[in-house]
């Protein structure tokens, strides 16, 4: 195993495997490596030919008053568990090798980082995705590996690959714990003996709203209730967020009552009681509906449908209740917008519904 500094040497090597047909797995990380990283490492090692480790603490990713300075840092350690579990090559870099004086470009994104962690770190994500998409450009790995304890992260670099058309394939791996529950992380040499203790309540808090979950409970305020409450009996917890969204697009998914969810006015696609729509109500009664609905509140308490009025009709032909929905807060023309473009790429649309569906959006449009 060698360990680099330089962005030519990675590229040379991996350069030279792939002459050999060499398949390249690649974990980025900032070092002070722990069993995650190794079961990640190892992970890239049973699924490629050479795997390549990043050790680098990218400091746009940093608030100002962050733990940049105090962010825990040992090669000798990081480059053992690297050797150990498999890896051929570390990029070890100085901040100036990434990052040129005049530096300027940022790979930046909307919409799934102003939540969640990107609430309270409003710079963090800007620079997690330009530095994985530098790390990209000079390694030119098949397949990288990606923790699915920083699950913001995971999705948010999923979004970056397919937004930018980068060719690499996206593993999300498990977290790996402690015995007592706790996930693994560098940030845990931070905690003090009696915080070590305290931060357990929150894998404890996280199965017990699974538990709720499991025992058929489907409505999120009560489940996130019940999290939050047994985070705020450790007096040393304090809480940043609690929140269930979907995985994807991270947005807040609730179960919200068939009944109460209208259709959208004037909806130009039609609903139709044929062999496909009871495909979907069998795949409905055996799995549930995977793809939440998109709805919007209207001011008298009920919902109106964006997106999913099949899936909607399918759970009502099956006779369920509840369905899964992610609620955004739309204007008319902003939902008259989202409501074609989530539909008009259906196979199934007849030329009269498709044109009626223009004709509505750029009236929209018009509006804005």
């Amino acid at each position: 195993m060698r360990v680099v500094e330089r962005i030519n040497d990675v590229r040379s090597t991996v350069k030279e495997w792939k002459s050999q047909g060499l398949k390249v797995g690649f974990v980025p990380t900032m070092g002070y490596l722990h069993e995650g990283h190794e079961s990640l490492i190892k992970k890239a090692s049973e699924e490629n030919d050479k795997v390549v480790v990043s050790i680098f603490v990218n400091p746009i990713q940093f608030g100002p008053k962050e733990d940049l300075a105090s962010y825990p840092r040992d090669l000798k350690r990081d480059s053992e568990i690297c050797e150990r579990a498999g890896a051929n090559l570390i990029f070890h870099p100085e901040n100036e090798e990434m990052y040129f004086n005049d530096f300027s470009t940022f790979v930046d994104m909307n919409g799934l980082t102003n939540g969640l962690c990107g609430k309270s770190r409003p710079i963090h994500f800007r620079g997690v995705c330009t530095v994985v998409s530098k790390l990209f450009n000079i390694v030119a790995p098949d397949r990288a590996y990606f923790g699915e304890k920083d699950a913001q992260q995971l999705a948010v670099v999923k979004r970056m690959v397919r937004d930018l058309n980068i060719d690499v394939e996206i593993v999300g791996c498990p977290i790996v714990r402690e015995e007592d529950g706790l996930a693994k992380s560098s940030r845990n040499t931070y905690l003090s003996e009696e915080e070590r203790a305290a931060a357990t309540i929150l894998n404890k808090s996280l199965m017990l709203g699974k538990e709720e979950i499991q025992n058929g409970q489907r409505n999120s305020a009560s489940i996130i209730k019940i999290i939050e409450d047994s985070i705020k009996s450790e007096k040393l917890a304090r809480i940043d967020y609690v929140e269930i969204v979907d995985s994807s697009s991270l947005e807040k998914v609730e179960e919200i009552n068939i009944s109460s969810i209208k259709d959208f006015p004037n909806h130009p696609f039609k609903v139709i009681n044929d062999e496909k729509m009871q495909e979907m109500v069998k795949s409905v009664k055996e799995y549930g509906v995977i793809l939440p609905v998109i709805v919007r509140p209207k001011e008298d308490g009920t919902y109106e449908m964006i997106s999913g009025h099949r899936r909607k009709r399918a759970c009502e032909l099956a006779g369920i209740k509840q369905i899964r929905c992610i609620v955004k807060d739309l204007t008319d023309d902003e939902a008259t917008i989202l409501m074609v473009d989530s539909n008009i790429q259906r196979e199934e649309i007849l030329p009269s519904e498709k044109a009626f569906a223009y004709k509505l959006k750029l009236e929209a449009m018009k509006h804005q």
